[in-house]
């Protein structure tokens, strides 16, 4: 889903942020059932600002959500994983 800048300004990503979430968390509802939770994963892997606003509201979310919410930072340094080994110097 592209962020609306015309329409929304610098306030845009994070606006586009909250229903991402907001999408995930009534998926993760619509797929409970009385003997399954369903719950939603973010997986934020390094990045800026916009990535630093999206686990910001993930966390705030979660508190509230009618479904677990989890999130897993990736470290700057995992992405070697990556790189084939022969790839490395």
């Amino acid at each position: 889903m592209p962020a609306q800048w015309e329409r929304h300004g610098r306030a845009a990503g994070p606006i586009r942020n909250r229903e991402l979430l907001q999408q995930a968390i009534a998926r993760a509802e619509a797929h409970t059932s009385p003997g399954s939770i369903a719950s939603v994963l973010v997986v934020a892997f390094p990045g800026g600002a916009g990535t630093a606003s999206l686990v910001q509201q993930a966390r705030s979310m979660a508190a509230r959500s009618p479904v677990p919410i989890s999130v897993a930072q990736v470290s700057p340094s995992a992405g070697l994983w990556a790189v084939p080994a022969s790839a490395r110097s």
